[in-house]
């Protein structure tokens, strides 16, 4: 209750007793059948048939062509909603992109792969996915953006884009797993972390990293444009141990005119120009013995950048590599190999021995990795470690304050490698962890001088990495550039699709068949002509338990010359195994035009559902879901002919076992005429009863949940009684009921009677909703008799 000190006069908002129930929608169709094109397995939603031909494709040939061919009937006849969903033989296989290379090769040389593309679902459809790998747009240094581009006729538009996408698989942005939970067309597999998993390692470890601020390449042939003033501070932190700069007086530099001059620099219009080596000489003086300030190897593409990292101790590493082609190390004539560590400036040499067994003269990388191991075993003074990858022997010494330099030779002949690769382990401060070691840079604004650390550096903040980090920026795939990536291999087969493809399921790679509506909202199912037993029973079970209302096809054929007598189409339909309140089963077939067929007025064959459905969305808008969908208002849109012209004697045998005839009348057209279930119970005989009662489930099943967990007493239950059945008056005065008055219409009842102390204290709230339905028309009967004029 809101605190009163002050007199005066509150004005507080009070919710009412009344929260309106809304009724839901009854005509969202969810159809299902093999298309041209389009992810398999997924519910796609269409507000058009142009909508549908783009993600799905046209119009097809024979019974290929039977789910677009319902979809276009469906909104020709007034539909508006529907999701649609495509299924594949099982033989049908996924595209998949070439595994994607690493954006450069690491400091062994090795082009390591980085990520997998696969089609998000079986079929060729993925044909036409292009991939474009590209800069990421707010983190350059660090992550990549993916873009999906939909190609067709020659035409391009993205469909999906992923920005900022991160290597790393602890990162929130982790390209594999942002990929997998967002994208409706990719599935992505990271390729470094395959490798790492493997039992035989094949490329050698990612060297540990100091966190370094590298700067841009000069902007002008003559330098780096400095305005004159400028002030740069920089600091290093180790999050896990404290260690790192003063933070009350972290190191700055400030490019003053007299330290440009010094350093060999020039000064013009207050501006400053410092070539890379001078720029380094300013930086070195200014920084002291906290950060080291370098540059790569002479001869080095990236010669004209400057290197600033903390003064922090790093691993060494040295890795000895196969002859080319070579499978082995010829060791003939060797008799043992030293391993010698150093510290960084060469000083306290300790060698390791390692004798070769006699007589041998070749061994692999793994066998002289496993005798190098066992040697250390017993003196290892700087804790060196050995591992085999590939071609690759890698022996690793850990961070010493002093530094650690490694060396390997051949005693007793000439080495039978090339020339190792060395990484030196650089001195300074020890840590725990080279990822959580951070440097930074940061500018000091003053009046009248522009700034410099844009133009300067590319990033103003950078982290350590350690061994075979994933974040290691040479792991993010390379940029497509004007060659994007394509998804190939993708199969659409040539089997039939059967039952178990329809069916689906919910497994651990998602929903598939008709568990693909699971999780959107539909009230029409329609499988175009589909209706062998076995798919209409799972399409029954289907539709009882998620209480959508099923739109069958009866016998039919796309043969022309298909013949079938009426008696045998009863027995057809009443041999089928199960029998349902939700569904509805229409005959015959129906003859429409053909849009992929020559000649003069080509016509073809084609299953009624979509039409049908078509005309109970049309009703719904028209009369309501309590209108039967049959009459002479029910006209099938688009139909010119049926492939059997029932006649009353035929319907006789029809209409008692359920099934929906299509006639043809003299000034009415062709028109669905019949309305009743596939039911066994007579109170859901009718279609409009049954979709009724679907309408009120779901719409008192939404409107109510306000209810849950409120306090369970009378009050509560009035609340309901009153939301019902204002809902239910509303219905009443758009004539949804029989009675001449909300009394006999429908009941309401939610009271002690029907909430007995018991229910309450197992948390149950019971409302009790009954209603007269409407029933169609179905036998008007008119009566006439001759009328006896008596005269008096």
């Amino acid at each position: 209750m809101a605190e009163r000190l002050t007199p005066g006069v509150y004005v507080e908002e009070v919710g009412g007793n009344v929260r309106p129930i809304q009724g839901v929608g009854t005509s969202t169709a969810a159809f299902i059948g093999e298309a041209a094109r389009g992810i398999p397995d997924r519910a796609e939603f269409v507000s058009g048939f142009r909508d549908f031909e783009r993600r799905f494709g046209g119009h097809r040939r024979g019974e290929a062509g039977f789910l677009t061919a319902a979809v276009e009937a469906f909104f020709a006849a007034g539909g508006r909603r529907a999701f649609v969903v495509r299924v594949l033989p099982t033989d049908a296989t996924p595209g998949a992109s070439a595994e994607v290379p690493a954006r450069a090769a690491d400091v062994w040389g090795v082009n390591r792969p980085s990520l997998r593309f696969d089609a998000r679902g079986n079929g060729a459809w993925s044909d036409h996915l292009r991939l474009h790998v590209e800069p990421s747009t707010s983190f350059t240094d660090r992550a990549y953006r993916l873009r999906i581009e939909w190609t067709e006729g020659g035409r391009s538009r993205t469909v999906e884009t992923f920005d900022n996408l991160r290597t790393d698989p602890e990162s929130e942005d982790y390209g594999p797993r942002v990929i997998e939970e967002n994208s409706q067309y990719l599935r992505a597999t990271d390729l470094f972390q395959r490798d790492l998993d493997a039992a035989e390692r094949t490329a050698p470890p990612l060297p540990e990293q100091v966190p370094a601020l590298v700067s841009r390449e000069p902007t002008v042939e003559a330098g780096h444009p400095i305005p004159v003033g400028a002030r740069l501070t920089f600091s290093w932190r180790d999050g896990s141990s404290g260690q790192g700069t003063d933070v009350a007086n972290p190191p700055a530099v400030t490019f003053s005119e007299a330290a440009v001059e010094d350093a060999g620099g020039t000064v013009a219009a207050g501006r400053g120009t410092l070539t890379p080596a001078q720029l380094r000489a300013v930086l070195g003086d200014a920084l002291g013995e906290e950060f080291r300030v370098t540059r790569p190897d002479d001869g080095d593409p990236g010669d004209d950048i400057v290197r600033i990292e903390p003064a922090v101790a790093s691993d060494a590493y040295l890795a000895v590599r196969l002859p080319d082609d070579d499978t082995e190390f010829d060791v003939s004539g060797l008799t043992a190999v030293r391993i010698t560590a150093a510290d960084a400036e060469g000083e306290n040499p300790e060698a390791v021995e390692v004798d070769l067994p006699d007589n041998t003269t070749a061994l692999s990388p793994a066998a002289l990795a496993e005798l190098i191991a066992a040697a250390m075993a017993d003196d290892n003074p700087y804790g060196l470690a050995v591992d085999a990858a590939g071609p690759f022997v890698v022996i690793t010494a850990p961070a010493a304050a002093d530094g650690v330099g490694l060396a390997i030779a051949a005693v007793g002949g000439n080495a039978p490698w090339p020339e190792p690769d060395v990484i030196a382990g650089d001195p300074g401060v020890l840590v725990d962890s080279l990822r959580g070691v951070e440097i930074t840079v940061s500018e000091t604004i003053q009046p009248g001088v522009a700034r410099a650390l844009s133009g300067l550096f590319g990033s103003v903040r950078s982290a350590g990495l350690v061994e075979n980090d994933p974040g290691d920026p040479i792991l993010r795939p390379a940029l497509t550039e004007d060659t994007p990536l394509r998804l190939v291999g993708g199969v659409a087969a040539v089997r039939e699709v059967g039952v178990a493809q329809y069916a689906g399921g919910v497994t651990d790679a998602g929903r598939t068949g008709l568990h693909a509506f699971d999780t959107v909202e539909v009230n029409l199912l329609v499988m175009p002509g589909r209706n062998s037993p076995d798919l209409l029973s799972a399409a029954m079970a289907y539709c009882d338990a998620e209480d959508v209302f099923l739109l069958a096809d009866g016998v039919g054929s796309v043969d022309t010359d298909f013949e079938i007598s009426a008696d045998e189409v009863r027995q057809l339909v009443e041999g089928l195994p199960g029998r349902s309140d939700n569904a509805a089963m229409y005959y015959p077939w129906i003859t429409v035009p053909d849009p992929v067929s020559a000649g003069r007025n080509p016509r073809r064959l084609v299953p009624p559902s979509g039409h049908v459905a078509g005309v109970f969305a049309r009703t719904d808008s028209t009369r309501g879901v309590w209108k039967a969908p049959a009459g002479v208002e029910a006209i099938v849109s688009g139909a010119v002919d049926l492939q059997h012209r029932l006649v009353d004697a035929d319907q006789d045998l029809l209409n008692p076992i359920g099934l929906n005839c299509i006639r043809q009348f003299p000034g009415a057209g062709i028109v669905t005429w019949g309305s009743r279930t596939l039911s066994s119970d007579p109170q859901w005989r009718y279609v409009p009863v049954r979709r009724t009662a679907l309408f009120l489930k779901e719409s008192l099943r939404r409107g109510l949940q306000w209810a849950v967990f409120e306090p369970n007493d009378v009050d509560l239950w009035d609340r309901i009684r009153i939301n019902i059945s204002a809902f239910m008056l509303g219905l009443f005065r758009q004539r949804a009921f029989q009675g001449a008055t909300p009394e006999e219409a429908f009941a309401v009842k939610c009271d002690r009677e029907t909430n007995p102390q018991e229910q309450v204290d197992a948390g149950i709230v019971t409302a009790q909703v009954a209603f007269a339905p409407l029933k169609p028309a179905e036998f008007v009967v008119i009566q006439i008799s001759q009328k006896s004029l008596l005269v008096v």
